[in-house]
């Protein structure tokens, strides 16, 4: 079960996934935009993955099935910002537990 508590456009990317992982049997899906303060995710895409019967539809469409709404991602985005990640590694370059 992929875990997918993020946007539309990681929704239609698990949802390739989940097409063609034979033992994929359910998938997180919270809604793109009917939660409270999500409707940001309504912005951001001009076709978001459908929902029929409480299964959502794999896109037709190239790419991962959607279209971006460039408009929407300014608005809704933040701007990437470049962080340094403080994650302990072991000498092998596995991460470790802090």
């Amino acid at each position: 079960m992929p875990h997918n508590p993020l946007s539309p456009i990681s929704t239609a990317a698990c949802v390739q996934i989940d097409a063609c992982t034979p033992n994929c049997t359910i998938q997180e899906y919270t809604g793109d935009g009917a939660l409270p303060r999500q409707e940001w995710k309504r912005e951001i895409v001009k076709t978001p993955c459908e929902l029929e019967k409480d299964y959502l539809i794999v896109p037709k469409e190239p790419g991962i099935g959607i279209k971006l709404d460039e408009q929407g991602l300014k608005k809704n985005i933040e701007p990437f910002l470049e962080r340094t990640i403080k994650t302990p590694l072991h000498e092998n370059g596995s991460v470790a537990d802090s």
